[in-house]
């Protein structure tokens, strides 16, 4: 595969052009979050962008003091075709079934799938990232859901944190995980929490940060269940009708929890415990210790597969949580209220 030009130039080229298209436009469309000491800026090229990858952020609006800032432009092809950036990889892109790493090195990360349209590149040393999409109006809700998810991972690991797969709960200054595999029982142990006096953190992914003590910070402010599970929280009904617009019942349903649960979500936590849920359907919720090379059994295969990366660098960030913190088999009630009850009594007896 023959690359007409330096990678690095070919982003900086892109990023100029991308950033005169976007400055074209009449109506700001930017949006900037905050998340533990970092600022992220979100530069759309038009309104339907906008509101697929922006909302998931709502909640944290809150401004704070930042070390670091990184700059995502987000733009699709109406308002900037690819041809336009002229990619000097393709020759002939229906050729491609798969994603293509054009540059994956300390400072440049470039990932093209050409099968479902998206361009994805992150420029480590000036902090700027691009996104191109296919096509707005078509982009899945799971990318809604945990949006520039791929980005934020990379970009967030450069600073030193970390993207756990994994959901987190808990009360004023204390924290747990809950971690495992799907169907493990973490999402639906994460949202019934929603209607207790728990704080929610996340259902999938949240940022761990060593400061030096292990802190869990919230990411997206979304909730995910599988269809079937949807009726066992009716506190969620006003929402369902707008997950119903963004899911077919093949798949999950998609919850934006911001602003309904406003007064349950909290930014960060420290964590004072990992949890591995286990659906047993026992009438009481049962919490056991287990040994920290079982708890890495639970978290580690997931994040480490699913986050691109520096994979020794995931590895030895788990090890040391799980050094730090105590790990805790979690056996589930099927009356979702006692799990969260036994969450929020475990935490208070600390």
């Amino acid at each position: 595969m023959k690359q007409a030009i330096n990678l690095s130039d070919y982003f900086q080229n892109s990023l100029v052009i991308i950033q005169n298209r976007i400055g074209e436009i009449a109506e700001d469309l930017s949006f900037t979050f905050f998340i533990d000491d970092k600022k992220v800026n979100l530069f759309f090229g038009n309104k339907v962008l906008h509101s697929k990858l922006s909302i998931a952020f709502n909640h944290l609006k809150e401004i704070r003091q930042v070390n670091r800032q990184l700059d995502v432009f987000i733009v699709d092809e109406e308002c900037l075709p690819l041809s336009l950036l002229s990619p000097p990889w393709i020759e002939n892109e229906v050729t491609y079934h798969n994603d293509i790493w054009l540059s994956d090195d300390a400072d440049l990360k470039i990932q093209h799938y050409p099968l479902n349209g998206t361009l994805m590149m992150l420029n480590l040393v000036n902090d700027k990232a691009i996104y191109w999409v296919k096509s707005g109006s078509q982009i899945p809700y799971y990318d809604s859901s945990s949006p520039l998810r791929s980005i934020l991972h990379m970009w967030m690991s450069s600073c030193g944190s970390q993207l756990l797969h994994a959901a987190a709960v808990g009360i004023k200054n204390k924290g747990i995980l809950l971690v495992g595999k799907g169907g493990s029982g973490k999402s639906n142990t994460a949202v019934s929490c929603l209607n207790s006096e728990l704080y929610y953190l996340a259902d999938d992914y949240c940022l761990l940060s060593f400061k030096p003590d292990p802190t869990v910070f919230s990411l997206f402010a979304t909730a995910k269940l599988h269809c079937e599970d949807v009726a066992r929280y009716p506190f969620l009904e006003e929402l369902q009708l707008k997950a119903n617009e963004l899911v077919i019942k093949t798949e999950k349903a998609l919850f934006f929890l911001h602003p309904t649960f406003e007064n349950r979500m909290i930014s960060d936590l420290p964590i004072k415990a990992i949890f591995i849920p286990k659906v047993a359907d026992v009438l009481s919720p049962k919490i056991t210790p287990i040994s920290s090379s079982k708890a890495y059994l639970a978290l580690a295969p997931s994040t480490i597969f699913q986050m691109h990366g520096n994979k020794d660098r995931t590895h030895e960030n788990i090890v040391r949580l799980l050094k730090e913190v105590p790990s805790f088999l979690f056996e589930l009630s099927s009356e979702t209220s006692l799990n969260s009850k036994a969450i929020q009594d475990f935490l208070h007896e600390l």
